[in-house]
């Protein structure tokens, strides 16, 4: 397959994303303002949530990733998803990662939709800062927002595109490796990289919508095998289940690393080996503005 042709399937699925950019906090900085880390500033009746590791048998609380007051970001939402008013709440354990055992997540998001002057900023727990406490405390960072196009990665595109076959993109090519550099580097430049070239770090991004930037494999099929209980498709009626289930679901956040590749100095936020955390939301959920069943999960190089 040629650039043109992966570029024009690619453009056939094109939706918005709201890409973040991260500086350095006002001061004073608004309780209701987005932002990454810092103390959230939580409604009274919120608790902090916590988690308990199944190999530790205790209890702590999850670290706070970020708040987005959906007033300020909704206007870059070009497709109309998001809540426009209230506040998107992000907590997840980011040392052990996405986890899930029985009912128990490493990961919280929370939705409110009340007055901004009842929020206040939230003490840490004292666990925060007991030695060798497995969480964190992030560098506080103000978001601002803009309009992003987004596409599908080239190992997610065949669950959204039966046209597309990555293994035959490959059969008339003389190595794998650049053939899938300069479609990836053309599917970043529709995501809105200033590079014609491949950049691996490409995924170092954060925001809200879209599809993902994957690192290892694709995350749409977990989401539909976990949500199905399958390990494996054995007929064609499962597998149009499985696409099925697959196109219920949307990214609601990205959240790579705040660092070098942002022009900020050393890493401030990371996981992992430079990776991502990623939270998805089923898209009749987001309508009805329910988000207490979101799918996370969090992937490195």
């Amino acid at each position: 397959m040629d650039t043109e042709s992966f570029i024009k399937i690619l453009k056939r699925h094109e939706i918005g994303s709201v890409l973040f950019t991260y500086s350095d906090p006002p001061k004073p900085f608004p309780n209701a303002a987005s932002k990454f880390g810092g103390a959230p500033s939580l409604p009274p009746a919120v608790k902090w949530p916590t988690w308990e590791h199944p190999m530790f048998r205790r209890s702590w609380p999850l670290s706070f990733v970020a708040q987005i007051n959906c007033r300020e970001a909704s206007p870059y939402d070009v497709d109309g998803l998001l809540p426009t008013s209230g506040m998107i709440y992000f907590f997840a354990d980011v040392v052990f990662g996405a986890n899930k055992t029985h009912n128990r997540k490493s990961w919280f998001v929370s939705y409110y939709d009340g007055p901004e002057d009842a929020l206040k900023p939230r003490e840490f727990p004292s666990e925060f800062f007991e030695k060798n406490y497995p969480t964190s405390i992030f560098v506080e960072k103000s978001i601002s927002y803009s309009s992003q196009v987004s596409v599908p990665d080239l190992d997610e595109l065949p669950f959204y595109d039966l046209e597309f076959d990555l293994e035959e993109s490959y059969r008339s090519c003389e190595s794998r490796e650049k053939k899938y550099k300069e479609l990836a580097a053309a599917r970043q430049k529709c995501c809105g990289s200033k590079s014609d070239e491949f950049d691996c770090y490409f995924t170092e991004r954060s925001f809200l919508l879209g599809y993902p930037d994957l690192i290892q494999s694709g995350l749409a099929p977990k989401i539909a095998a976990d949500e199905l209980g399958v390990d494996s498709i054995e007929s064609p009626e499962e597998m149009e289940r499985f696409m099925s289930k697959i196109k219920e679901w949307t990214l609601l956040a990205q959240f790579g690393p705040i660092g070098k590749t942002h022009g900020m100095g050393e890493y401030e936020f990371i996981y992992a080996d430079c990776g991502n955390f990623y939270f998805f939301i089923k898209k009749e959920d987001l309508k009805q503005k329910k988000f207490d069943a979101i799918w996370a999960e969090s992937d490195c190089y």
